[in-house]
């Protein structure tokens, strides 16, 4: 506690958004702790101070291949086909805090653009995990993070990644997914149906045209084995080809789609019956 405000003057100090005085931001950025770990920083004012939120990050550990982070069999190679579809449009891994949204996306994307050498960018807040793959963009500021999305269709990627959708950015994203290109993103979500209405929330958009965007939507949590030395993702999901989005045109209303996406969606039983098995 003695040396509370040191910390807090020594990171703030070192990012690139601080302003001292009244008119102290709240802040994202990062602090390298050293060559294998980094701490995702976020600092806000309150009425005592400051609040400083710090998340370490085992870089070693982020590099994993998506073969290696414990996923199911089945849904495994689900995820690999879908994200890696070359399909247009909105691919989404949803869940809590913490459950490895980030991680995967970045698993998936290492392995897709090494193969295919598309142009990807990233706009994160901030950056967590460097990839040699993707252009990205380092912003500290919600202000910065809209303004990078904004401007994303200039630089001409094949690929985009966005590490959060929220509500300031939400309706740039469906923009950005609605030129044709393949955005990949992460939102908190409770199922992978309720990432439509979370999105109809941001957006203000009707049911219809959101699912018309979407290609693919991933739930995930994080379950951790018995003996804590193992965590795995536990996933259900829904990928909409264009049979699919053919049926969803000749519904009728929102109930008729969200039953039709709830069927799509993947069950949690083979997920269930397999850690049961591992105890």
């Amino acid at each position: 506690k003695s040396i509370g405000n040191d910390i807090i003057d020594l990171i703030t100090a070192s990012s690139k958004t601080y302003v001292q005085g009244d008119s102290f931001k709240s802040i994202k950025t990062y602090y390298e702790i050293n060559d294998y770990t980094r701490a995702r920083i976020e600092i806000s004012s309150n009425i005592y101070g400051y609040v400083l939120t710090g998340r370490i990050i085992d870089l070693t550990q982020a590099a994993k291949p998506i073969d290696k982070l414990n996923y199911m069999d089945k849904a495994k190679e689900d995820i690999k086909r879908y994200l890696k579809n070359k399909h247009p449009g909105l691919k989404i891994i949803a869940g809590p805090t913490l459950s490895g949204k980030n991680t995967s996306i970045m698993s998936v994307l290492s392995e897709y653009l090494e193969e295919t050498k598309l142009k990807c960018i990233s706009v994160e807040e901030p950056v967590e995990q460097i990839n040699k793959n993707i252009i990205q963009i380092n912003t500290e500021t919600a202000e910065q993070y809209e303004k990078a999305v904004a401007s994303l269709i200039r630089h001409n990627p094949d690929i985009v990644y966005l590490t959060e959708i929220n509500d300031s950015t939400a309706r740039d994203i469906i923009k950005v997914a609605n030129t044709g290109k393949t955005v990949f993103a992460t939102i908190h979500a409770n199922s992978p149906v309720d990432v439509v209405t979370r999105l109809q929330d941001l957006t203000g958009l009707s049911i219809r045209r959101i699912v018309m965007v979407l290609d693919t939507v991933i739930f995930q949590r994080l379950i951790r084995s018995k003996d804590g030395s193992k965590l795995y993702p536990v996933v259900n999901y829904f990928n909409l080809d264009t049979a699919a989005k053919n049926r969803i045109a000749k519904l009728k209303d929102d109930k008729e789609i969200l039953d039709y996406l709830q069927l799509k969606t993947s069950s949690l039983l083979e997920y269930i019956n397999l850690l049961v098995e591992e105890d």
